[in-house]
């Protein structure tokens, strides 16, 4: 991601409606990861979901969002 896009990853993931339980976990790291560094903190806990399923994955989201006071 490009720094300050971060407003732009989130709304390119709402208008992509992404299934949680189908979409690729880096893609929701991607939209958690956005949503983690504006405080957006309801986004980034609804798309942390999709990035459960892989565990380095969900990792690196907790730090980086903990970096950004978000706890998900």
């Amino acid at each position: 991601m490009i720094d300050g896009r971060d407003v732009d990853v989130i709304r390119f993931c709402e208008m992509a409606k992404l299934d949680i339980d189908k979409a690729d976990a880096q893609v929701m790291l991607g939209c958690t990861l956005a949503a983690c560094r504006v405080n957006a903190v309801d986004k980034a806990k609804a798309w942390s979901k999709g990035v459960a399923k892989s565990k380095p994955l969900f990792e690196q989201a907790i730090k980086t969002c903990m970096a950004n006071k978000v706890v998900l």
